[in-house]
């Protein structure tokens, strides 16, 4: 019997901690645990040790489904360290449920964390079954992104937490080499902006891996245009233009824009960075409804831009833009952005 009351016809073969596997129709299916609430018949002592977890798990779901993120999150807390790592339809489910969740609250090195264990989870799933029932409003179906959790940091706690976490080590890549590479690759751009060392090994591996499969080679593109050297970040600059130009969705378009006039402002001459502070403000011209987190952090790029041009008008200008539009964003608390506005040393200050 399933939460909802209903008894499907399925023909039971038997039960692991991921979830009941059953026939249909002649076909094999695996049904996550928070879907069942009781078995009957001959397998019913088999599955009686995973129900538990299965009523915690529905119970989580069912409460962020009424909006209570608040609620379901501890629910979701006590399963994840058990259940992550593990491919299957109960771990996607908790995996997800805690992805937003931790959106809800805007904890974006946590959202992290679930997110790649989901993402490492869709993509080891059987074809038949490719998303092990979930269907997320936090992950784009084509490429299993989440589009509110580009590689794009400023240095800040977020940053600075996600790069202290462990570098993924290599065994990791053994069920899912693309899996590994994102994490190494959201990693090192978190690494780099918090200034820490980026290990060049990994990252081409990473970048290699990656471009097996379609969404990793974007962020893999994203990342190259941020931290790769000059002829490398103009490699990526040049791809990310050409998926910005094929269409798509919008966040993509954004997530290319930013990672675009952020490679622009690494560059030494004068135009290309002038050309970096106006992709940046694209963002906020034209799209800045697609994600107010990163039309917030575009701005304040911009404005760091426009101050290491030497035009202190319009950086103060851009601060003032954003510290009026976006009075709570995280991005105010950038150690760069705060010297910019006359909280640091040596640095504007706005009237």
């Amino acid at each position: 019997m399933t939460w909802d009351g209903g008894h499907p016809g399925w023909t039971v073969v038997s039960a692991d901690t991921q979830g009941l596997h059953v026939e249909q129709a002649g076909q094999p299916m695996i049904v996550g645990w928070q879907s069942i609430r009781a078995v009957e018949g001959d397998h019913a002592d088999e599955v009686r040790p995973f129900l538990p977890d299965g009523e915690t798990a529905w119970r989580a779901l069912s409460r962020l489904n009424r909006g209570d993120a608040f609620g379901a999150e501890p629910l979701f807390e006590s399963l994840f360290e058990t259940y992550v790592g593990i491919p299957g339809p109960t771990s996607a489910a908790i995996s997800e449920g805690l992805l937003r969740c931790r959106l809800r609250r805007d904890a974006r090195a946590a959202a992290l964390e679930a997110w790649l264990d989901l993402y490492a989870n869709l993509s080891a799933s059987p074809s038949r079954q490719a998303h092990w029932g979930v269907n997320s409003p936090a992950i784009d179906d084509e490429s299993l992104l989440a589009p509110a959790l580009p590689p794009l940091w400023f240095d800040g706690q977020a940053a600075r937490a996600f790069a202290d976490m462990p570098a993924p080590t290599s065994t990791a890549a053994a069920a899912d080499e693309v899996a590994w590479a994102m994490r190494v690759l959201y990693r090192a751009a978190a690494r780099q902006t918090a200034g820490y060392p980026v290990d060049p090994a990994d990252l081409s591996r990473a970048v290699t891996l990656a471009a097996r499969r379609e969404g990793s080679d974007f962020v893999a593109n994203m990342v190259m245009a941020q931290l790769g050297g000059e002829q490398a970040r103009r490699d990526a600059r040049l791809m990310l233009d050409r998926q910005r130009l094929a269409g798509g969705p919008r966040w993509r378009a954004v997530w290319a824009t930013i990672a675009i006039g952020r490679s622009l402002l690494r560059e030494d001459g004068a135009s290309q960075r002038r050309r970096g502070v106006l992709e940046l403000l694209s963002v906020h011209a034209l799209n800045p409804d697609v994600s107010p987190y990163l039309t917030g952090l575009a701005l304040a790029d911009a404005a760091l831009g426009c101050e290491g041009l030497g035009d202190d008008h319009a950086a103060r200008v851009l601060t003032g833009e954003l510290r009026n539009g976006f009075p709570t964003h995280p991005v105010l608390e950038w150690p760069a952005l705060r010297e910019l506005w006359g909280q640091g040393p040596g640095r504007l200050s706005t009237p």
